[in-house]
């Protein structure tokens, strides 16, 4: 038996048997090998490659470390690079998703995941401008599972152009979350005048917040009531959150900023949650004095 593959996150199988090989003598006795990108461009694969392709193929004119270049930078983030072409499996121990989570809600290959059905809307709205996407991301509740509909990023374009895009979006949902956090405030006060507060709810970000948001995420993955597209973009993004346990016992989530946003699809992801969870509460959280029910202003999701 062969078996070929890349890494999915260090909490699964395959990487198991790698371990088993690499660091307790090979018990089932695995003829293990291993072929990165740079390795096979050592061994002549660009050259093959390039007797195949058209000759006007721009990666004609490529040497090794041009196409190696060109390679890294179609990736997703270095994360995706080092896991799919250096055999470097990601770290399940750091993201608050393992690999193998992601997947297992990710719609089949081919599927018409934009297709509406007749179910229940819920809209999250993450808030962004210039260096950070605004993402809204639409569910569809049928039965107890939550399919993804809609996922639209936006970005360097004017608060009025993007409430072209947004605004039919709330108009069609039953309920929308946005992030009124910063930047998000005024969205989230135009939102609610336009559409009604009954409709809109404004969520500020906060340590508490966030993990409100991020747990229901998870837990709907595990639960398989919730479904998401496959795409590199989005996989990187649910990727890069993380979980951090501060010296108080605080639980923190960060995500590293990069030229594809803040890990905001996946705060957009947890608005729409949400709201579906909650279609007329506000998020409710218990803090060291007396228990409270705050509404946030601050929340906005971009699909």
């Amino acid at each position: 038996m062969e078996v070929i593959s890349t890494h999915r996150g260090s909490h699964n199988f395959f990487n198991q048997l790698i371990r088993e090989v690499k660091e307790h003598g090979n018990p089932k006795k695995i003829s293990l090998h291993r072929v990165t990108l740079q390795d096979a461009l050592d061994q002549g694969f660009l050259f093959k490659l390039q007797q195949m392709l058209p000759a006007d193929d721009e990666r004609q004119a490529m040497d090794e470390a041009a196409y190696f270049d060109f390679i890294r930078s179609g990736c997703a983030d270095e994360e995706s690079f080092q896991q799919e072409y250096m055999c470097n499996p990601a770290d399940d121990d750091v993201a608050f998703l393992e690999y193998d989570l992601i997947a297992s809600a990710e719609y089949e290959s081919g599927a018409d995941w934009q297709r509406l059905e007749g179910g229940r809307l819920f809209l999250g709205i993450d808030i962004g401008r210039k260096q950070d996407l605004t993402v809204a991301w639409l569910l569809e509740e049928l039965g107890d599972v939550l399919y993804t509909r809609r996922v639209i990023c936006l970005q360097n374009m004017r608060k009025s152009d993007q409430e072209k895009v947004l605004w039919p979006l709330i108009e069609m949902a039953d309920r929308t979350c946005v992030d009124a956090t910063g930047l998000g405030i005024g969205w989230a006060d135009d939102a609610q005048d336009q559409f009604g507060e009954y409709r809109v709810e404004a969520v500020t970000f906060s340590t508490r917040t966030k993990e409100a948001l991020a747990y229901p995420v998870r837990g709907a993955m595990e639960d398989k009531k919730l479904r998401i597209p496959y795409d590199p973009a989005i996989r990187a993004d649910l990727r890069q959150v993380t979980k951090q346990v501060t010296s108080s016992g605080n639980v923190r989530f960060t995500a590293e900023r990069t030229a594809d946003g803040h890990s905001d699809r996946f705060w957009a992801l947890g608005l729409a949650k949400h709201a579906a969870a909650n279609p007329s509460a506000p998020i409710e959280f218990t803090s060291d004095g007396p228990r409270a029910a705050v509404t946030e202003t601050e929340g906005f999701f971009y699909v």
